[in-house]
């Protein structure tokens, strides 16, 4: 069984978000349809590398950065010997964003 490594999927997920992110402001509407299109983005890149038996999730969620503390919790029931995941978050003065991709092998 062949594993995604870790360290590429935490790259992409850098890369995306932050480039993605970079200077924009919080607004609710288009903060809702940001998500979605980052997530398509993110799951499209990580698909691009090519690990055929993997099932890729991707989860993205962005909120209003008003100053208060927040924790953002996910679970998923894996191999460890097979599957794999990342999380990255970002932050500006406006928003907040945290992305988690999970790549579960299947047969």
């Amino acid at each position: 069984m062949i594993s995604y490594a870790t360290h590429l999927l935490s790259d992409v997920l850098c890369l995306r978000v932050q480039s993605y992110l970079d200077g924009e402001a919080y607004e609710a509407g288009k903060c809702a349809t940001m998500s979605m299109l980052l997530s398509e983005v993110i799951r499209d890149r990580i698909k691009a590398l090519r690990q055929r038996r993997h099932k890729v999730v991707c989860s993205v969620v962005i909120g209003e950065n008003g100053g208060q503390a927040l924790r953002h919790a996910s679970r998923c029931l894996s191999n460890a010997d097979c599957d794999s995941f990342a999380s990255s978050s970002y932050t500006n003065n406006s928003l907040f964003a945290v992305a988690t991709v999970y790549a579960v092998y299947h047969d």
